[in-house]
């Protein structure tokens, strides 16, 4: 990179990444193309970045979340050390902080970011204008170099990415997209139009889904619902996760799912029961308990209970339940109250649908066009 042989050049990049955008990229290889190592230094500040996050209402994104970003993002670029900072817990919020804030920098910079074997220079990568001087004031012994985003193809900045991330959608690096989709929940018993509901949305608005795993399973390695084992179950929560996070790597803005670990939990009972079995251990409740906690209790947005009522019974070699599909629609919504939606009849984003398929089609589709308008 540099052709100063016999001194080292290291740079230095410091910013939150509250979330990673393209213009964060260019501003990174800008850096990179001046100096021999680069250290990015994600600043974390949990009470600050809590508060930035909650005033865009848009879920806490972890430093440890920034830094998955970005070594995805610069992977194979040996010579870019990415580090978190922790910075002190009482000071002061920018630019009063400056005093506070620069010591802590000096002070990670000596122990994180020193070459020891020879000779260092370092420069200051900034893309504030209103921190050069700040830079070159508490940091003489360093240069300072200033990246301009506006002169860019990527004048945006990550506040505004905050305060409407699928207007700027273009600009949020691929790897962090997934934080910002609408993701929907449309879940329901047998026979309700779930899973026609989801493809037909996907497609309408050119975006991806993640079906139901537990029908392909059954259909091509048991053949009959009522001989799954534990074992089977398992691995259907374990695919199911896996379609759930591949779905949300290609959206395009929102995204569908067609179950989630409610509804396996739902068919696990049900089936326990038609054997004989009506209490299962507190073990296997837990298990799924930290299932939904780990991978669903922040998952969606938005969730949607489809009726039974409203739509006729389609039987297809694998439903047996048309005659207590009433009495079903109550056990699954008893379910996703016990686990801990306790709010689920009154949240503003849990809503039953009723009505024939295309009073159902025109429900979501309204629903899912004003999330898209409020992006423009």
């Amino acid at each position: 990179m540099s052709m100063d042989f016999g001194v080292l050049h290291n740079g230095i990049l410091v910013g939150k990444f509250l979330p990673l955008h393209r213009g964060h990229l260019t501003h990174i290889f800008n850096a990179y193309s001046q100096c021999d190592q680069l250290h990015i230094i994600i600043c974390n500040n949990i009470t600050l970045d809590t508060k930035l996050c909650g005033e865009a209402k848009i879920k806490y994104i972890p430093a440890d979340l920034r830094l998955r970003w970005l070594k995805t993002e610069l992977k194979g670029f040996a010579n870019i050390k990415i580090h978190i900072m922790d910075e002190p817990k009482d000071i002061a919020e920018y630019p009063q902080g400056w005093s506070q804030w620069s010591k802590c920098l000096k002070d990670f910079i000596f122990y994180n970011c020193t070459p020891h074997l020879i000779d260092t220079k370092f420069t200051i990568f900034t893309g504030e204008q209103q921190d050069i001087e700040a830079y070159k004031s508490y940091f003489p012994e360093y240069d300072v170099k200033y990246f301009d985003y506006s002169m860019t193809r990527y004048p945006i900045s990550a506040t505004q990415i905050r305060n409407n991330p699928l207007k700027y959608w273009d600009y949020i690096c691929g790897c962090a997209r997934k934080h910002f989709a609408k993701k929907i929940l449309i879940t329901g018993t047998e026979s309700t139009g779930k899973t026609t509901l989801v493809k037909m949305l996907a497609k309408i608005f050119h975006t991806s889904w993640a079906e139901e795993i537990g029908r392909t399973y059954v259909e091509q390695n048991v053949h009959d619902e009522r001989f799954i084992t534990d074992e089977d179950y398992f691995n259907i929560i374990r695919l199911q996760i896996e379609a759930n996070d591949q779905a949300l790597k290609t959206c395009n803005k929102i995204c569908f799912f067609d179950t989630d670990i409610v509804v396996t939990y739902y068919y696990y009972m049900l089936y326990k029961r038609e054997n004989g079995i009506h209490e299962i251990s507190d073990t296997e409740f837990e298990l799924f308990s930290s299932i939904y906690d780990a991978h669903y209790q922040d998952l969606y947005n938005f969730k949607f209970f489809l009726s039974s009522k409203g739509v006729p019974w389609v039987s297809d070699g694998l439903r047996r339940h048309e005659e207590a599909r009433d009495e079903l629609d109550g056990v699954l919504l008893n379910h996703y109250k016990n686990f801990n939606i306790r709010d689920f009849y009154s949240h503003p984003r849990m809503m039953i649908v009723k009505g024939d398929y295309h009073n159902r089609l025109t429900q979501m589709y309204t629903f899912c066009q004003s999330l898209m308008e409020e992006s423009v």
